[in-house]
């Protein structure tokens, strides 16, 4: 009987431990299935710079979607360094995503990282910035040209179509600069009594560079007639430095991205006007062809609601499909409308 008492003894203990395994395996699983029991899709985006609030409505785009889909999302910032982005991507790549979201910090070397996740077969979805002559599964952007056409035209109608110019260029063999200026000069060029007197580009597309390059030329004894910044902080760099000189009243500043600072400058009549780039719209683009990706699915038809779908050519890599998101110019007349992104303006 003894015996007996201690087989069943070592039985139930054996049961229990089973039991007890099983349930901790539930709740090691718990982190890659969704809620209805399927794997879920990881998504890694590296962002080039988070300390931009435009950046931050791109990720709560995504981060809005992510429970309903049954997505896992990290997200990571390269704080403008190109060698850390490389390594924040292995690290992405390391941990098996399914898709990966690149936000360049240099879209002229950084070809080199779609290589690496395509050496690992994830594909690679470019958000704003389009890595030059690499092959990417799609590209989301505003339409960039469009935006410096638009700045362009906003200044030349305010100055009468005569006076110096100066552009404000982002990061320097950056494509999303580099169209932004394009689209500036294209509407310039077909106006011979408007000139360019300087047309600098920043590294970090940082604000206060961007200042520094007006301070400059007013030393100098440049007469400045409008400013066209390739975004919101250069924009504010050139507008803190008019300022200064008391040339705010006499000078035409525009710029892209309408963040809440630009935002309240054109409330307080300073920065003219801002090109709203819709980034919300533009996360949620590009979270929306990366989980159609991660489902084999053709991505197209997901986000006929967000904008044009095209193609550009990319170099090497060849042609590029493409999501336009669409893009809104702001001035005194319509500013009280970011207040629904922005809160009150004052």
């Amino acid at each position: 009987m003894k015996k007996l008492a201690t087989l069943m003894l070592s039985l139930l203990m054996v049961f229990a431990l089973v039991l007890a395994g099983c349930g901790s395996q539930d709740t090691s699983s718990s982190t890659t299935t969704s809620g209805n029991g399927t794997k879920k899709i990881k998504i890694g985006v590296s962002v080039a710079t988070s300390q931009e609030a435009v950046y931050k409505f791109m990720e709560q785009a995504m981060r809005d979607n992510t429970e309903k889909d049954g997505v896992e999302l990290e997200w990571v910032s390269a704080n403008n360094d190109a060698n850390k982005q490389m390594g924040d991507v292995e690290n992405l790549i390391a941990k098996k995503v399914d898709v990966i979201i690149l936000h360049a910090v240099n879209t002229g070397t950084a070809k080199n990282i779609v290589k690496k996740a395509e050496a690992a077969k994830i594909p690679v979805i470019a958000m704003d910035r389009l890595p030059d002559n690499a092959k990417v599964t799609a590209y989301v952007t505003a339409d960039s040209f469009k935006v410096g056409q638009t700045q362009a035209e906003f200044v030349l109608k305010q100055l009468n179509n005569k006076g110096n110019v100066v552009i404000l260029e982002g990061e320097a063999g950056n494509s999303v600069a580099k169209q932004i200026t394009d689209g500036n000069k294209d509407i310039i060029s077909k106006n011979p009594d408007v000139k360019i007197i300087a047309d600098q580009p920043h590294q970090g597309w940082a604000r206060d560079k961007a200042m520094a390059t007006i301070e400059n030329l007013i030393a100098k004894g440049e007469h400045i007639d409008a400013v066209l910044a390739n975004n919101s902080g250069m924009a504010m760099g050139a507008v803190q430095a008019l300022k200064a000189k008391g040339l705010i009243d006499k000078t035409v500043v525009i710029g892209s991205d309408a963040d809440k600072d630009a935002s309240v400058s054109i409330l307080h009549n300073e920065l003219r006007a801002d090109i709203d780039k819709k980034p919300y719209d533009l996360g949620l683009g590009a979270y929306k062809i990366a989980v159609a990706t991660a489902k084999g699915e053709k991505w197209q038809d997901t986000v006929k609601d967000l904008g044009t779908v095209s193609s550009t050519d990319n170099g090497d890599a060849g042609k590029v499909d493409v999501l336009l998101t669409p893009i809104k110019l702001i001035n005194k007349d319509n500013v009280k409308d970011m207040e629904q992104r922005w809160g009150k303006l004052e």
